[in-house]
């Protein structure tokens, strides 16, 4: 009988879940726990870059082995594709080909013998909403010890669901990050000042422009690293224009001034879809002139896909939708489908509300004033 540490294991998973460089120290415990010599989980329709690829006692030289060309004589997923058609299951290598007929392959004798491999266990794990890629957890035994049992795999069955779930997680973390440096990459090419906050006007991102504001002390000033107006009676309005951006997903636009008398517009609206709790304040110089078109910005502030943002730009230009429809090679059904979908992600339900919009929005990617 196997013992097996159930908490300490599930602490394991979910750590590696949310820590990628420790899934090959769980893949070690997974392979004490079940009596096995080596192991390997990993993601078979993704690259190691893309999803999970962690090993316990297999040399990176016997993985390349593997892949540059014992992957394709591989009885066992063969077997696991042909017979069982990749069904979500556990298995022992005897289930999957008969001991007499496995101890012939090439497989076997010409690499897995080699690695005194003999005996799998293996779960295999899919992603239930079909949204995120297959999982496979493979436990091996060298022939002296015997094969996986019924208890064993019942173990691995329970490792299993908790592994599919910690996969689900870290994909969801790791298109997190990815779209939140997308957004930081694209605020940092912008020559307006950039403001990324939460709920509470704390400051998760500012771009160049927006440290130069913050030092100039203007219109803004950074408080305990809270984004704070210079004037006190306009702290309610920031904060109500914070909250209408994140909750109700409606932008707003308003016009400034500073001591000197210079006027600045101010834009605050929620980065979609990936903004929940997160604003843009964006602040720009009100005389300088339109550039939105190809800055990125207007895509990733209301979620428009790039199809909806040239038809929202054309539209800008006062155009009717058959016209735009007409210039971007594209059939009128597909324009007004297109339209729909821009006045439901806008929050709005009049094409001059949109052009409107698109109007005040034009100066917010504008090159810096030269002052």
């Amino acid at each position: 009988m196997i013992s097996i540490d159930i908490p300490s294991l599930l602490d394991g998973i979910y750590d590696a879940a949310l820590d990628a460089s420790l899934w090959p120290r769980l893949v070690g415990e997974l392979v004490q726990t079940m009596r096995g010599s080596s192991g390997l989980l990993f993601t078979p329709q993704l690259s190691a870059e893309e999803g999970i690829w962690a090993s316990h006692n297999i040399s990176p030289e016997g993985m390349r082995h593997y892949v540059e060309h014992y992957h394709q004589h591989d009885i066992w997923t063969i077997s696991l594709m042909s017979r069982f058609h990749g069904l979500d299951g556990v298995y022992s290598g005897d289930q999957l080909v008969p001991p007499d007929e496995f101890q012939r392959s090439l497989f076997y004798n010409e690499f897995l013998a080699g690695l005194d491999l003999r005996h799998l266990g293996t779960a295999a794990i899919g992603e239930r909403t079909g949204q995120h890629p297959r999982l496979h957890l493979s436990i091996y035994r060298p022939a002296r010890l015997p094969p996986f049992d019924d208890t064993e795999l019942s173990v691995l069955a329970l490792i299993g669901g908790h592994l599919r779930r910690a996969a689900t997680i870290q994909s969801k973390v790791r298109v997190a990050l990815d779209r939140r440096q997308s957004i930081e990459t694209i605020l940092d090419s912008l020559p307006s000042a950039m403001f990324l906050v939460d709920s509470s006007r704390r400051i998760l991102h500012l771009n160049a422009a927006a440290a130069a504001l913050l030092r100039r002390a203007a219109i803004f000033c950074s408080l305990q690293g809270r984004l704070v107006p210079r004037d006190p009676r306009l702290a309610d309005f920031l904060d109500s224009a914070v909250t209408t951006a994140i909750r109700r997903k409606r932008a707003s636009v308003h016009a400034l001034a500073d001591a000197n008398g210079e006027s600045f517009h101010v834009l605050v609206a929620r980065l979609a879809p990936e903004g929940a709790g997160k604003a843009l304040v964006i602040v720009v110089n009100r005389h300088a002139e339109p550039s939105l078109e190809s800055s990125g910005l207007f895509t990733r502030l209301f979620g428009l896909t790039a199809a909806e943002a040239r038809l929202a730009l054309k539209l800008a230009d006062g155009g009717g939708l058959k016209e735009a429809a007409a210039e971007l090679q594209i059939t009128h059904n597909t324009a007004r489908t297109h339209l729909r979908h821009i006045f439901e992600k806008l929050d709005i339900d009049r094409q001059a509300q949109l052009v409107a919009l698109l109007a005040r929005l034009q100066m917010l990617v504008a090159p810096a004033d030269p002052q």
